[in-house]
């Protein structure tokens, strides 16, 4: 009988070691687990705030389009005027019309 209370003894003593083995690495593996979370949420904010910062520029770029193709619309206007200013002192007939069917400063099919 003393045996047998000294084996359950050892084999108790055992258990309980390897549970706080267990519970160790346990704890560890959560410990790790939330630093890993902790992480991803720093990465998928800074990606979203690349994101951002992309969809802003993608936006600025747009604007900068937009005035581009405004000053386009305006531009083949003022050439037309320049043209026509410029054909003044050659003695050169401009076309009449400003429709940009035709370049600026061709003659009206006959050439002085």
């Amino acid at each position: 009988m003393f045996s047998e209370k000294e084996t359950l003894e050892k084999v108790y003593s055992s258990l309980l070691e390897e549970h706080r083995a267990l519970q160790t690495l346990h704890d560890d593996a959560l410990a790790e687990k939330q630093e890993v979370q902790a992480q991803l949420r720093q990465l998928q904010k800074d990606l979203d705030g690349r994101r951002s910062e992309k969809a802003d520029g993608q936006g600025m770029m747009r604007v900068e389009m937009e005035k581009l193709r405004g000053d386009l619309y305006v531009h083949p206007f003022l050439f037309h005027v320049w043209a026509v200013v410029s054909m003044v002192g050659t003695g050169r007939k401009a076309k009449k019309s400003c429709d940009g069917g035709g370049r600026a400063g061709q003659a009206n099919g006959s050439v002085n």
